[in-house]
C-alpha cells in the first residue's frame, strides 16, 4: 500500500525501517541455512504498528551443502524478483534471496513495483539497469541506499553482501537520514542500533510503536509479560546475527527450522509461518 498509494506519507524513516525489519528477518532464516526463495513485496506483511514480517515459506528450503544436493533443488519464484542464475538454470544459494531483497529495495527507493514497465529484466544476463535505478529513485534518497541496491543486485552471487553487511550499512544509513531535521521525529523502531549488545551485555529490547499506551495495571501487567518475550526474541536473533560469520551450508531437516521459526513467532496461519523481525 505504501508503494501504490502516493498519497500516504512515505518518510525515508519509515522506509529504513522496512528494509531493516525485512534484512533482520531474513538474516534470522540464512543464519539457520534457510533460503526463502520467493521474496517479494507480495510476501511482506505490514503490522498495526507498522512493523514488516516475511511470510510465505511454501519454497523454503534449506540450503545444499554439496553438488547432489544442489541438484535437488527446484527452480521457482516470482520473475521479477528471481536472482539471474535461477532465470539461467544455474545452481543457486543463500545469495538468490539477496537478489531478491534487491528488488524490493529498488521499490522502497522509487515507489514503484517492479513489473513490465518498471526495472524490467531481460535476457541473456537478467541484469538490472542501472542508471533506471539511479533515475528513478525518490528525492532525498541517500546515495548508499543506492548503492547498496546495486551491490545485492551484483550478477555474481558471490559479490552481494551478506545479511550482516547489510545491516552494518542500513544502520549508517539510517543515520544519516536521522540527522537530516525533517526525520528527526519519531524515530522508527526498525534500528538496529536498539539491537546491538554494549560492552558483551545482552541485546537491548527494541521497542514497540505502543511503548507508554495503556496506564492501567491491567495493561501494565500485560505489557510485562509482554516485555519478557520481547526480551527473548531480541535476544535470539542477535545471537543469530552475530553467528552469521561462522555460516557453512548444511542440511537438516527441513522441518526443524519450521519448528523453530514457529516457536520465535508463535504464529501459524493458512500455512504460512510469520517471521517476528523484531
Amino acid at each position: 500500500m505504501y508503494i501504490h498509494d502516493k498519497h500516504k506519507p512515505f518518510p525515508w524513516r519509515l522506509r529504513l525501517s522496512f528494509a531493516i525489519d525485512i534484512a533482520r528477518a531474513l538474516a534470522y532464516l540464512h543464519a539457520r541455512k534457510c533460503i526463502h526463495r520467493d521474496l517479494k513485496g507480495e510476501n511482506l506483511l505490514v503490522t498495526s504498528n507498522g512493523r514488516l514480517k516475511i511470510t510465505d515459506f511454501g519454497f523454503a528450503r534449506i540450503a545444499a551443502r554439496n553438488e547432489d544436493e544442489s541438484k535437488r533443488l527446484t527452480f521457482c519464484g516470482t520473475d521479477s524478483y528471481m536472482s539471474p542464475e535461477i532465470l539461467l538454470g544455474n545452481e543457486f544459494d543463500l545469495p538468490t534471496d539477496i537478489f531478491s531483497l534487491g528488488i524490493i529495495l529498488c521499490e522502497i527507493a522509487a515507489r514503484k513495483l517492479a513489473d513490465d514497465y518498471h526495472f524490467k529484466r531481460a535476457a541473456p544476463m537478467f541484469g538490472i539497469d542501472i542508471e533506471e535505478v539511479k533515475r528513478r529513485a525518490s528525492p532525498g534518497c541517500p546515495g548508499a541506499f543506492i548503492e547498496l541496491c546495486l551491490d545485492c543486485l551484483a550478477l555474481e552471487p558471490a559479490a552481494r553482501p551478506t545479511t550482516r553487511v547489510i545491516l552494518d550499512r542500513l544502520r549508517e544509513i539510517e543515520a544519516q537520514v536521522l540527522s537530516r531535521p525533517s526525520e528527526t521525529d519519531d524515530m522508527h523502531v526498525g534500528s538496529v542500533k536498539f539491537m546491538m549488545s554494549s560492552k558483551g551485555g545482552r541485546a537491548l529490547r527494541i521497542p514497540s510503536f505502543n511503548m507508554g499506551r495503556g496506564k492501567n495495571k491491567g495493561t501494565e501487567d500485560k505489557a510485562k509479560s509482554s516485555d519478557g518475550e520481547n526480551t527473548s526474541s531480541d535476544d535470539e536473533l542477535a545471537e543469530a546475527i552475530m553467528g552469521l560469520n561462522g555460516v557453512h551450508l548444511g542440511i537438516s531437516d527441513f522441518r526443524n527450522i519450521t519448528a523453530t521459526l514457529g516457536r520465535s513467532s508463535g504464529y501459524f496461519a493458512y500455512q504460512k509461518i510469520i517471521v517476528y523481525s523484531t
